[in-house]
């Protein structure tokens, strides 16, 4: 009987001490992924600096170039299904070639589905989007364990425990989020 106790209380520990190693791997895991579209998003987000803008520059002032760069950021890095493609209020400015192609995977999906696609989520969707489709060398950097669909068949990055990782913009440019936790994750 003495055993049995002995036993069952190592046991209690044990099962402890390993919950405690599942959830760090988790946070570790989640730390990981956020870091990888941390790098890849400031890289993206700075480019614009030095972003030409598909207008002519003559005469234009800085208020005109910060306008058109904001337009840009919000149609390739849209955080929104309606940041896919909104109507450029200037009809100077065309639509870029990767605006355009998110365009046409959402209409590809509304013409198959016949529906849009969900908007549960649709942070998490959108961050996937632009960031699988507008750099390259994101593809190999992200294994299975960070990439999840949900019922409507959106792919989109995921935290250690399977939720979805979207991006959000605040006052000086982005936050990471998991989806349900609305000021972010705490990392």
């Amino acid at each position: 009987m003495v055993v049995i106790i002995i036993i069952s209380i190592l046991a209690g520990a044990l099962l402890g001490a390993l919950g405690k190693t599942r959830e760090a791997a988790r946070l570790a895991a989640t730390k990981a992924t956020v870091k990888k579209l941390n790098e890849l998003v400031t890289r993206k987000y700075e480019s614009y600096a030095y972003r030409r803008v598909p207008l002519s520059a003559s005469g234009m002032t800085t208020a005109a170039r910060k306008g058109i760069i904001d337009y840009l950021k919000q149609v390739e890095m849209p955080k929104q299904w309606t940041d896919v493609s909104p109507v450029p209020t200037n009809t100077n400015i065309k639509q870029s070639a990767m605006s355009r192609l998110y365009k046409a995977k959402y209409d590809a999906y509304q013409t198959k589905n016949n529906k849009a696609p969900s908007t549960v989520n649709e942070q998490a969707k959108c961050l996937y989007l632009w960031v699988m489709t507008s750099i390259p060398e994101a593809k190999p950097m992200f294994n299975g364990s960070e990439i999840a669909t949900d019922g409507d068949g959106w792919k989109m990055f995921i935290d250690g425990w399977g939720n979805p990782i979207g991006l959000v913009a605040d006052g000086d440019g982005w936050k990471f989020v998991v989806v349900g936790f609305p000021n972010g994750f705490p990392l």
